[in-house]
């Protein structure tokens, strides 16, 4: 379910993102996931597990494509290249400090 909404999702959020800003969609849509994975530990029953899961696969793509693209912007056209490579590779799970690349986008971001 999860990749049915990050299927969906990419869609219609990478359309929002590109017609009212990466800014715009980034922030709501981090608050979201943030809410949904908090409600998803007191759901009761399977289906209100693969709902909330659906709902956070449908704003997290939101969340990482919106910080890929930044990342690469922020550095300019001769090391967006690296930018997004290191992007990608600390979005991976292998990655010791990859929770920090979320706060730290969404922080240079905003100033």
């Amino acid at each position: 379910m999860r990749f049915f909404g990050l299927a969906l999702g990419s869609i219609i959020l990478g359309f929002l993102a590109d017609k009212y800003g990466r800014k715009s969609v980034l922030f709501p849509s981090m608050c979201v996931v943030l809410a949904v994975t908090f409600a998803m530990a007191f759901a009761q029953s399977s289906w209100a597990v693969l709902l909330c899961r659906s709902i956070i696969g449908f704003f997290e793509v939101a969340c990482f494509l919106s910080m890929l693209v930044l990342a690469t912007e922020l550095v300019g056209p001769e090391k967006s290249a690296l930018s997004g490579t290191w992007s990608g590779f600390i979005s991976q799970e292998h990655c010791l400090f990859w929770h920090l690349r979320p706060i730290l986008y969404v922080t240079g971001a905003y100033w």
